[in-house]
């Protein structure tokens, strides 16, 4: 298959303003190449499989030079890969994706073109602040904010600053003094609105609206931060009418949810976390474990069948495991016939329920000892197989046996640290995180693997743990834990988040 380079433009920000057609083609994506801007996010879409290679650029630092980012593509396109080049906004816009696309068609290598939601648009939009509108500005006009050393390419600012319309400005923070003061200089009235938005589109989205007389004194006392958009224009008055984004409820609050989450990228979203997207809530999906399925103890298991009367699935990740292994080996559903089913929580009875099989005995409260005080009055010559992972299920498997019940733990999975979730956790941890969600005592022990020596991040955020199990993980430890959900479950977390942690501020607590 020949090699091909994607030109993708990832948006503004915000990943769920990427285009369904640039989520397709990441998707198939062998090599990633990626710009700093670009939503870390986006990067979880490809295959594990992919390589990912990072020439992010900043303002006065460029790691990886433009002459060898197109080197990099050129040479991973001529091996037969398909290349993705994710730049943030459009490509063609400010992010030298004419360049790239020249060079790699005099070289002979396709390139497509797909195009991104630019930030000139979608991030005054999300400021409250419509480009145009028919009573006040007829048009529109965007600048880079840096201005090129080729003398063809400097720009006009007297015509710049003669201009009817509205005039935006991208990358230009780091210049403002400079843009300001050569509009006021050509004639552009001092009383003319001005906004700038830093991480528009984003939860850490912050605007600050003066005119072009105070602007920099305005955005030096709230603390304005590239990556930054400058609006000139009256349609900036608009704001205190249109202001929809920062207005939201939540707007600026971080969770980090560390569980596994079995829809993909995208359809990620779980349900019970919609309501709080739409009030603001950054929600970060990053699974601090990885599932690993195990055969031998299973194998054994289906030879022993004849022996058992109980079969006992303690997760979803269990039954996945477990009827994944029965599938390959072409095992007979129908064997199963006569032993006796149980189930840890509502939820994962449900999940079994897709295989086509219904549960004798489900715990009510969703832990593993409220099903033991289901169970443990059964017949004790009963044997009981307890369907879990390498790390868990033992004072389980322990307290069956002292009921009297014959009870062997069955290893159906591994379950490891998710280390290539790290260097993105990182980022975030850098960025602040509010709240954090743990799922089992195993994804708050990979959390701690993977943070290393930033694991103090958590002193300055809130913790929720789904149970009482995984809370007493977290404490014995020192740490506090703000919350467990009266029902220990997804959408229980949710409830607890919105109802409490959310509208409250977090009180001070003695932490380890």
């Amino acid at each position: 298959m020949s090699g091909k380079v994607y030109l993708v433009g990832a948006g503004p920000g915000d990943p769920d303003l990427l285009t369904i057609k640039a989520l397709k083609t990441i998707k198939k994506a062998e090599v990633l190449v990626y710009d700093r801007l670009v939503n870390t996010a986006l990067l979880k879409i490809p295959y594990e499989s992919c390589e990912r290679i990072d020439v992010g650029k900043s303002p006065n630092s460029h790691p990886v030079p433009q002459n060898e980012i197109n080197q990099i593509l050129y040479e991973k396109a001529s091996q037969g890969k398909q290349v993705v080049r994710l730049k943030g906004g459009d490509p063609f816009v400010f992010g030298r994706g004419g360049e790239e696309a020249l060079f790699l068609n005099s070289l002979g290598i396709s390139v497509e073109v797909i195009p991104g939601i630019t930030s000139a648009i979608a991030v005054p939009s999300c400021a409250g602040i419509p480009v145009t509108h028919r009573n006040i500005s007829s048009s529109f006009h965007v600048f880079s904010g840096h201005e090129s050393n080729s003398s063809s390419a400097d720009m006009d600012w007297e015509a710049i600053s003669k201009l009817k319309g509205t005039l935006i400005f991208l990358m230009g923070f780091a210049n403002l003094k400079r843009l300001i003061e050569k509009l006021i200089w050509l004639g552009k009235p001092i009383d003319t609105p001005v906004a700038i938005i830093a991480n528009g589109t984003t939860s850490k989205q912050k605007t600050v609206v003066g005119s072009l007389a105070n602007i920099i004194s305005q955005s030096e006392q709230i603390g304005i931060t590239n990556p930054a958009v400058l609006i000139v224009g009256d349609v900036v008055r608009l704001r205190s009418h249109l202001n929809w984004f920062e207005s939201k409820k939540f707007i600026g609050k971080r969770i980090l949810f560390t569980g596994l989450i079995e829809t993909e990228f995208f359809n990620h979203k779980h349900s019970y976390f919609d309501r709080l997207s739409e009030q603001g809530v950054d929600i970060l999906f990053y699974p601090t474990i990885k599932i690993t399925p195990l055969e031998d103890d299973l194998s054994d298991f289906l030879a022993e069948l004849h022996q058992y009367q109980s079969l006992i699935f303690t997760s979803k990740n269990g039954i996945n495991c477990f009827f994944n292994f029965l599938k390959k080996r072409k095992f007979d559903l129908r064997m199963l016939s006569g032993i006796q089913i149980s189930v840890v929580g509502e939820k994962t009875a449900l999940h079994l329920e897709k295989y086509g099989l219904f549960p004798n005995f489900v715990s009510p409260d969703n832990t593993s000892s409220g099903l033991l005080k289901i169970i443990q009055f059964q017949n004790p010559s009963q044997k009981v197989a307890v369907i879990t992972s390498d790390i868990g299920g033992a004072n389980f498997v322990s307290s069956l046996n002292q009921s009297g019940l014959q009870t062997k733990k069955i290893i159906a999975y591994q379950n490891q640290p998710n280390l290539s979730v790290e260097r993105y956790i990182l980022d975030e941890i850098e960025k602040r995180i509010d709240i954090i969600i743990f799922t089992s005592p195993s994804t708050y022990r990979a959390l701690k693997k993977i943070a290393g020596d930033r694991w103090k991040f958590i002193q300055h955020a809130a913790i929720i743990a789904i149970g009482p199990t995984t809370a007493d993980a977290i404490e014995k430890d020192g740490f506090f834990v703000d919350m467990v959900p009266e029902e220990h479950s997804i959408s229980g977390i949710a409830q607890i988040i919105e109802k409490n942690l959310l509208t409250n501020e977090k009180p001070e607590k003695e932490r380890i």
